[in-house]
Order: C-alpha cells, then structure tokens, then sequence
C-alpha cells in the first residue's frame, strides 16, 4: 500500500467521530480486567488452563492507542510430567480499532507488539529451569462493545509469533521444520474495560425537528359478511385455523397439511419426511443434541463433545481401531493388535527378562534424528522405567538387510543411542539404561517385502 493511501486512512480514522452519532473514544485512559482460558499444544500433548490479565490503555485518537498487558495462568499437559508454576506474561500492544458505521458501537479491533514471559518450567515435579525473559510477539483479534461512555465488554483471541530458538516452554527441542519445531499457546477470553475523560469530549447533538401534525380522514369500511377469511377453501365456521397464510395447503379442519404428524406444518417443515416419533425442534428436523451431524435417533454416542469427528454411527473416529477415540489418543498411529493404556499409547511393562519392540519411534531416513512425532510413546516409555527404578534396560537397535552390512551396524548404534539420550532427558537414570546397535541381525520380518523390513527396523526394550 502507498504511504499517500495509508495517511488518508488514518486521516479519515482521526476525524471519524464528526460523522457518526456514537460514542467516542479520543483522548481516553482505559483499564481493564478479562477472564479466560490458554492452551498449550507442544511436545507433551495439550491441554487448556484458566488464564486471567488486566491491562491499561491510552487512545490519543479515535482508532490508534497503546496499551500495557499483564496476565497469569499455569500451564500443562494435564499431568504431572509437565507444567509451570508462576507462570505469567507482560507486553507492550499497539491497537488499531476503526469505527464502522454500519456496526454501530461494536467495535472489532487488532493489536500486537512484544510480550515476555516468567516462571518455572517442570518435568514429573522436578524443576528444569525459568522461563524468565522469554520473548514472542504477540497477535490478537478481537471485538468491544461499548455499553455506555465508560463501560465496555471485550472478547479476544491470542496467538503468539516467535523464533525457534526463543521457543521454550516446555524445553524439549524436537527436529523437523518450523511448526515442528515451536510449541504453542493460545489464549481466548472475555471482560470489561472502564474508560475516563470522554465528558471532555463533545459529542454531536441531534438538531431538533419541529413535530408534524397529521391529518387522518376516519372512513368507516361497509360491513363485509365473511365467509372464508383466509381464502384457504374452508369455510371459518369449520375453520379450525381461520389465519393460515395465503397458499398453504391445509387438510379438512382448514389447518397446515402435516405430512410427517411431527407438529410441524410442511411449509415450515425443513426436514417433511422425519420417521414417525422422532422428536424434531422447531425446524421440524430430528433433535441433534451433541451437534455432531448425526441425529438423536440414529446417534448410538449422543453425548459427543462438541467439534470432536465422529463416524456414521455419531460415535467419536477411532482411527487405529486400539479402542481409544482420536480425540484422546496421544498415540494415534498405534500399529493393529498393540495393547494400549487409556491415553492410547503402548502399554509397557518393565519386567525381568522381557523384550519388547517400542512402537511409534520413527528416524529421518538414513539417520539418528528421532522424529518429533515419536514424543509420546518415548515420554509413555521414560514413565514406565522410571515406575521400575531398580531395573536395568537394554535399549537395542536394528535394521533391515538393505544396504551395506557395516553402516547398517553403525546406525543401528547410533539410534539406540539416541532413543537412551533422550529418556535420560526426561528423567531416566543414565545408570538404569544402556544401548547397543545389533545392525540386520536378529530380523522379526521377512526382509523380502517391504512389511517384513519395516517390521525389522526397531528399537527393542530388553530387560536384565
């Protein structure tokens, strides 16, 4: 956009007040309360906590202020492998919010600027470090409802644009591309703003208009005999609904045809064929109650949350059939027949003398970097081996047969050796595992197809 076009908007944002009759805003201090909720979605899973602030503005025009933020909330994945304690943010906001006349008072309105935040970071109830100075720029929609001269209503939505680097509310640093890499927080909420020095303000007056006297000549109709007042063929004394609107097809009685007999008339009728004692609403369409698409009589799960997929049935989709729905699986993608807990991830038993294949861990091709999506089953497995502290864990790696035998040998190595950096990272005694990298050897498949190959590309659990 050319400077010349931005400087008229704001021109024309300045000196709007004088072409509108609504409240104003120039030359106010504001502060405000607000009440809500933020969600953490990052390398532990997500999960959404209260979240509070407050702030204080200065609007030296109609649409352009400043604003100073400050708020509170802990945050976590819903356990207590990891949350935050006295975790808190403060930022300096610019707000552009322009005055559209045909919304009246309703004002939505865009700030941003930079945000910093405070508090402890911890793991499984040990702490790991402070999150002091951590610095992001936030982005914030939203829309203010401007009940009287002072008082206004706000509702908002938050995200925040940060580098990869700065990213560190959990401190658990994952491979992959940008939104691989970061972990995000996410905030909405509602509250109040108390605005002073509008009385200052003039506020343009409505010029009185001199009243304007009518004169109505009274005419007095000749009396009519009615014989069908609403033209509908019936005649009013058998007419059991005498003001049917013109064109509607009615039965005998002189009322609405109800084709379906669910007490809707089927000119008002969106759904005209719904089964015999189904219960409809006032559309005439069966009850949904769940909103999910399906309707009460034929939704076997009628209490589905809100926004959750579900399948023809109205049940909750559980993609990889382990019995634990998308919406609550942390370990969507669990391989057919693998027993999983009630969070959908492979349930892991360290006993003695046991060998299990971890499912889920996944490497880049032809290297050690274990891929972020591999975050839940190695935070399930580190919770396992650290419930069996006197255990002592092999942790072997193994390959298919593809490819040169020595190189095969080394990665296998390298792989177990990160999967054992990794637990120990999240808390596992670097004395409790080892690793060690068996190369081909040992297949589980037939390296002949290609099932067979990924079967044999694993990371075991070996149990001493």
């Amino acid at each position: 956009m050319k400077a010349s076009s931005i400087l008229l908007a704001l021109l024309a944002c300045s000196n709007f007040a004088a072409a509108a009759e609504s409240i104003p805003l120039k030359n106010t201090v504001g502060i405000g309360i607000a009440a809500g909720a933020q969600h953490y979605d990052g390398t532990f899973g997500d999960n959404s906590m209260p979240y509070f602030r407050g702030h204080a503005e200065y609007r030296p025009t109609e649409c352009i202020g400043a604003r100073l933020i400050g708020g509170f909330g802990n945050i976590s994945n819903g356990s207590t492998e990891f949350r935050t304690e006295y975790f808190s943010n403060i930022g300096l906001q610019g707000v552009l919010q322009h005055r559209f006349e045909v919304l009246g008072n309703v004002r939505p309105y865009l700030a941003s600027g930079v945000s910093t935040d405070f508090g402890t970071v911890k793991w499984s109830g040990s702490q790991v470090y402070d999150l002091d100075y951590n610095f992001y720029m936030p982005v914030e929609l939203g829309v203010e409802w401007l009940l009287t001269r002072n008082v206004s209503v706000t509702g908002f939505a938050e995200t925040r644009v940060h580098a990869v680097d700065w990213d560190k509310l959990d401190g658990i640093a994952t491979s992959g591309g940008y939104f691989d890499k970061r972990d995000d927080l996410y905030r909405a909420g509602i509250g109040l703003t108390w605005r002073f020095g509008l009385d200052s303000v003039s506020v343009p007056k409505v010029p009185e208009v001199a009243p304007v006297t009518k004169i109505v000549q009274e005419v007095k109709p000749a009396a009519i005999v009615k014989v069908d007042s609403d033209l509908d063929g019936v005649l009013d004394p058998m007419d059991k609904c005498a003001n049917t609107p013109a064109g509607i097809k009615v039965d005998g009685s002189g009322c609405p045809i109800d084709s379906d007999k669910d007490g809707v008339a089927d000119h008002q009728d969106k759904c005209a064929a719904t089964p015999v004692g189904v219960k409809v609403d006032a559309s005439g369409c069966p009850i949904d109650t769940d909103k999910d698409g399906i309707a009460d009589f034929q939704d076997k799960c009628a209490s589905t949350p809100s926004g959750v997929a579900v399948d023809a049935s109205g049940c909750p989709v559980d993609s990889d059939k382990d019995g634990v729905a998308d919406f609550q699986d942390k370990c969507p993608n669990t391989a057919a027949g693998v027993k999983v807990d009630a969070t959908g991830c492979q349930e892991i038993k360290i006993e003695k003398g046991a060998k299990l294949t971890l499912e889920g861990i996944v490497f880049k091709i032809g290297s050690a970097d274990i891929d972020s999506s591999s975050a839940p089953n190695l935070a399930q497995a580190a919770r396992a081996i650290k419930a069996a502290p006197t255990a002592k864990i092999e942790i072997a790696g193994f390959t298919d047969n593809v490819g040169n035998k020595a190189k095969n040998q080394a990665l296998s190595a390298k792989r177990a050796k990160s999967v054992q950096a990794y637990l120990v990272k999240l808390g596992v005694g670097a004395k409790q595992v080892t690793s060690k990298g068996y190369g081909s050897a040992q297949p589980i498949g037939d390296n002949k197809t290609e099932d067979g190959r990924s079967k044999n590309r694993r990371i075991e659990f070996r149990v001493k």
